[in-house]
């Protein structure tokens, strides 16, 4: 039957309903009035069943094997066309490499190398010195936080 799924489909439950029922409406949906052979077996849509298991092997399987670099597991179920274009993508030598590749985070004690551009002349003398500033006020912060992380230890407001 060339119709879409939704309109072929059949609700499981005619299959235990009486033999006369079931006759009856699986020759009005099924539109075939010379139906002898009423075994669900003989009315599924094989092929959209093993069209839907392979694209569920594909997406489980097959797919995941091939972007690992690896043979396809089941060769019953072949690779869809996109893969190829993207697997070719991924392995192309000439591709340009992301921005994060050229750079990296800094560990924590090399924020002097900024402070070392300042006395090269890099910084101008002014930078250097709100940088210093910047960094005296942040260490200030540090303490004030560690000196009064509760709030018992913090001082009373003073009263007018």
């Amino acid at each position: 039957i060339d119709l879409k799924v939704a309109e072929r489909a059949i609700p499981t439950a005619i299959f235990e309903s009486e033999p006369s029922i079931k006759e009856k409406y699986l020759k009005k949906w099924l539109k075939d009035a010379s139906m002898k052979n009423f075994d669900i077996r003989n009315i599924l849509d094989w092929e959209y069943y093993k069209e839907r298991l392979g694209g569920s092997i594909q997406k489980i399987v097959t797919i995941p094997a091939a972007l690992q670099k690896c043979m396809n597991p089941i060769p019953k179920i072949a690779y869809p066309d996109w893969l190829h274009k993207r697997i070719k993508a991924n392995d192309d030598k000439f591709k340009q490499k992301d921005m994060k590749h050229f750079f990296q985070v800094a560990p924590k004690n090399e924020v002097r190398a900024i402070e070392d551009l300042a006395t090269m002349g890099v910084l101008s003398t002014q930078a250097a010195q709100k940088m210093k500033i910047a960094k005296a006020q942040k260490e200030t912060e540090k303490l004030h936080f560690e000196k009064y992380s509760k709030i018992e230890d913090c001082p009373k407001p003073e009263s007018e």
